[in-house]
């Protein structure tokens, strides 16, 4: 009998708490930001009118978006990426800017998945506390100059 290899995760990923959601909500509702759907997505009749029209078994063409909206910043439409949501926007920004031995830095609280994936691309995280008032920006700044981070996260 062949013995199954044992997989071993990366130490980046061994170091992470589980995601847990820990939310109370309304029957019916809809978690958009967390692609949840607590009571199974009934969706109302309107809207799944809507969705059956809509070829969901591919990813769309995002150029023309892209063209669009470069055309109104007036940039190359290189530089414009239409992402298939907030995720997938900042797991790309982390991806490109932060490897092992970098650093990113935060604010906490924040959206969780920033620094879980600055930790997944190995990266050390910065957070300045911000809980009530104005923005921190003196100790923002003086931790950017000391820890000259790769990824500022606002």
């Amino acid at each position: 009998m062949k013995k199954e290899p044992t997989v071993i995760p990366l130490p980046t990923v061994s170091s992470l708490r589980p995601y847990s959601s820990k939310r109370s909500v309304a029957p019916g509702s809809l978690l958009l930001n967390a692609n949840e759907a607590p009571d199974g997505g009934r969706l109302p009749a309107e809207m799944a009118e809507l969705l059956a029209t809509i070829p969901l078994n591919r990813y769309p063409d995002a150029s023309t978006l892209e063209a669009i909206i470069a055309e109104r910043y007036g940039v190359a439409p290189e530089e414009v990426l239409v992402t298939a949501g907030a995720d997938a926007a900042l797991e790309s920004a982390v991806r490109i800017s932060v490897c092992p031995g970098r650093t990113g830095q935060i604010h906490s609280p924040t959206f969780e998945m920033i620094e879980r994936y600055i930790r997944l691309a190995g990266g050390e995280v910065t957070s300045v506390p911000w809980l009530r008032g104005a923005f921190p920006l003196e100790e923002w700044t003086e931790r950017v100059l000391k820890s000259q981070p790769s990824l500022l996260a606002l």
